[in-house]
């Protein structure tokens, strides 16, 4: 089958892959600079290290609730006996004995009024005391829960714009070995960083792949923009159709 390419396409095919390649160019820089801004915690602006990357998506086998204490609740828990009691509650696995003999005064005083019916945090209601040891307890369900709401649009919407973009580089003069590499990394590349997010999870090693993913995704598809738009403007062949543009 022959098909036209890339330099012979009309002057609205050509403009409108263009902006097309322009659109994608632009949206995947917006979403490397979020990516700058989420990973520097520092408030610096520079490229995320990979101790960056895998802090980032790590989870550490801590409970929710020392997570909290350690972070926004860290002042609502008045005194550092008040704290102790409840890390080796959690530690001990959050019994319900121990909670009535010691915890529940800790937890009324320090957090029922915001996590009750009524007060600004009621949907975690710390006065139902099974809701209360699920936080006191580490599980992986709620950060994979969170990871999953996150994965799976990514997971179907970047191949949507990626596909378009180096199928038209079928269309390139490029030797077919060279384009089956360029067609695929940025794919492949996308299913690598993805796939890192759950196994970084647990092995923070793992971030390797998302780095490797990342620059697989993006950095195939901008240089599948750059082909593209170089057979689009500038490629002036010598060679018959037939032996550029001609697949089995």
């Amino acid at each position: 089958m022959k098909l036209p390419g890339l330099h012979q396409l009309n002057l609205a095919l050509k403009i409108t892959f263009s902006l097309f390649l322009l659109c994608v160019a632009f949206g995947m820089l917006q979403g490397q600079a979020y990516i700058i801004l989420v990973l520097n915690a520092d408030g610096e602006i520079r490229a995320p290290r990979l101790g960056d990357i895998s802090k980032h998506y790590y989870v550490p086998p801590v409970p929710m609730l020392q997570h909290a204490i350690d972070g926004s609740m860290k002042d609502e828990v008045e005194t550092p006996e008040d704290r102790k009691i409840l890390e080796d509650w959690m530690a001990a696995g959050a019994p319900k004995t121990m909670y009535e003999e010691k915890v529940r005064e800790v937890i009324e005083r320090s957090c029922i009024d915001c996590h009750s019916p009524g007060g600004e945090a009621e949907f975690s209601n710390f006065e139902n005391f099974d809701q209360l040891q699920k936080l006191a307890i580490f599980r992986y369900k709620p950060y994979l829960k969170k990871r999953l709401r996150k994965a799976h649009p990514h997971m179907l919407a970047i191949p949507v714009f990626i596909l378009p973009t180096v199928l038209l580089l079928g269309l390139s003069a490029l030797s077919y070995p060279i384009k089956i590499f360029l067609m695929g990394a940025p794919l492949l590349g996308t299913f690598l960083d993805v796939l890192g997010w759950f196994i970084t999870m647990i092995f923070p090693s793992a971030a390797l792949m998302i780095v490797v993913g990342g620059i697989m995704c993006h950095g195939g598809t901008y240089l599948a923009i750059f082909i593209n738009f170089y057979y689009l403007w500038f490629y002036k062949s010598a060679k018959p159709h037939s032996e550029l543009y001609e697949f089995e």
